[in-house]
């Protein structure tokens, strides 16, 4: 959203963020009456990583089309809605970047296709990462069809989508269009009622973009339920109808019966509120094990198997790509000798190095194995398996091997044995939140998996060599992953005691 001329002018983006956080979509709006007032948030590396690439997807089919004798007509941002107009009635197949503008909304579709019709119309299309289309596509389309409409009094009545895949998906703009006019409406009835009306409570986990710094400040100083660990937004409503609206009123009882929520849910919850408010300005969080339920023997810290010489304690690094499979760069494990743990990894910058990396690993642990068939593979939440199982399914290649690790129960999920066995006073279960019970906390450095992305990604534009050893970006990324193949050692290690 931006003001033209003292008028305000929203994009298709906007309705994006309207359909992910009213909440964004509001401080959005106050941010553009008073700068002061709230503060973005720094750019978020993964989205500038995702950015970069979206942009080199749309210009790689721009290049498809006119390769593929499609008459293109680029249109500059200056040239405005009025380029748009008159490349319309060129002789050309194809528009891209056009300039629309129309009904308090303005934007640049990335492309629009002449239709092959006795109307000879046109088709309004645009470019995604993702390797399927989602709502959020289809609604910006469909902005897209009501401001062409607007400029030509024709509404397309296709719209498309080229995925990350490079497929085309087209859809009927009629069959659509009613659910995007109601978003639309919703969303102009919220920027209306700035700034008289009430502020829209910021979801949880919704998507808020550059103003997550903002629901967050906000959900902390109003002490929200939300701040309970793994609580749903669903209890969150069913708490607060029975007169339980912060954390602390959560912890400070047991809240007996809530309608909607069984006991032991309910109980559960106050425990965990209990634990997080107990561990407010603690060095380390409180915690409580949690007994194995009876109908449950191998739940919980009795699904952690015993410490064998063989184990090995695995993390990945990843970097999102145009096809949605993008590229795993780093398998790196630990294994212990002599009571100290040692680094292994392999490394790809490449889909060649990509396949080479991930048979080498597998290959790597299924001899380990038989040297020690009581070892298993620890790692934390299932990033890691569900990577494998796809590079096995992209690459097929391994499958009887990991086929056969995973019906033997190698790979163990640390996540789901704390989940099961210890609730921790943290706001979350992340290993960087569980790790403050047995170490000390990370300072500096690459220090969360985003981070790790855009350093990867400065290494790829850096032309330094792909040698860690020489390359400073990629030992920062080694160091990383190394340190999350040592923490996930040492809680097995910490839950084992």
């Amino acid at each position: 959203m931006h003001l033209l001329d003292h008028h305000l002018i929203f994009s298709p983006s906007d309705l994006l963020q309207f359909l992910d956080s009213p909440f964004a979509s509001w401080t959005e709006r106050r941010h553009l009456a008073d700068p002061a007032a709230v503060t973005p948030d720094a750019p978020d590396p993964l989205s500038q990583v995702l950015s970069r690439r979206g942009s080199g997807h749309e210009r790689a089919w721009l290049e498809r089309l006119r390769a593929a004798g499609r008459k293109v007509r680029e249109i500059e941002q200056a040239e405005g809605p009025a380029a748009t107009l008159a490349a319309l009635r060129a002789e050309v197949d194809v528009i891209y970047q056009a300039p629309l503008a129309g009904r308090g909304f303005a934007g640049f579709a990335d492309f629009l296709y002449r239709e092959d019709d006795a109307a000879g119309g046109w088709s309004v299309w645009d470019t995604k990462l993702a390797r399927e289309p989602k709502p959020g596509f289809i609604v910006q389309l469909c902005c897209y069809a009501d401001m062409l409409e607007a400029m030509t009094g024709v509404r397309p009545q296709r719209i498309g989508v080229v995925l990350g895949t490079g497929e085309e998906r087209a859809f009927r703009t009629a069959d659509f269009f009613h659910y995007y006019e109601r978003v639309r409406a919703a969303f102009l009835a919220l920027m209306a009622r700035f700034p008289a009306g009430a502020v829209p409570e910021p979801a949880p986990h919704a998507g808020h973009g550059r103003w997550a710094g903002e629901a967050e400040r906000w959900l902390l100083a109003r002490d929200d339920l939300s701040q309970v660990a793994n609580i749903t937004r669903g209890q969150v409503l069913k708490l607060r109808a029975a007169g339980i609206a912060t954390l602390a009123a959560l912890a400070a009882r047991e809240p007996g019966r809530v309608r909607g929520i069984s006991a032991e849910v309910v109980m559960r919850l106050h425990r965990q509120a209990r634990l997080q408010l107990e561990s407010r300005g603690l060095a380390r969080p409180r915690h409580v094990l949690l007994p194995v339920p009876a109908d449950a023997p191998a739940q919980g810290l009795a699904a952690l198997p015993p410490a064998s010489p063989g184990d090995v304690y695995f993390d990945m690094e990843g970097s999102p790509g145009a096809g949605g499979d993008g590229l795993e760069y780093l398998f790196g494990a630990v294994t212990v000798e002599a009571g100290a743990p040692r680094f292994h990894d392999w490394w790809a910058h490449d889909a060649r190095g990509e396949r080479a990396a991930f048979e080498a690993f597998i290959d790597w642990v299924v001899e380990r194995r038989r040297a020690d068939p009581a070892l298993h593979v620890h790692h934390y939440a299932a990033y890691e398996t569900t990577a494998l199982k796809r590079l096995m399914s992209k690459y097929a290649s391994r499958e009887e091997e990991i086929d056969a690790l995973l019906r033997a129960g190698v790979f163990v999920d640390l996540y789901g044995v704390v989940r099961r066995g210890v609730m921790v006073g943290e706001p979350a279960y992340s290993l960087k939140n569980v790790e403050h019970l047995y170490r000390e906390r990370r300072t500096g450095g690459v220090t969360d998996a985003g981070a790790s992305v855009l350093v990867y990604e400065r290494w790829c534009e850096s032309g330094e060599p792909a040698d860690w050893r020489v390359s400073p970006l990629l030992r920062a990324i080694r160091d990383y992953n190394e340190d999350d193949c040592v923490s996930t050692w040492q809680l097995a290690g910490w839950l084992r005691e």
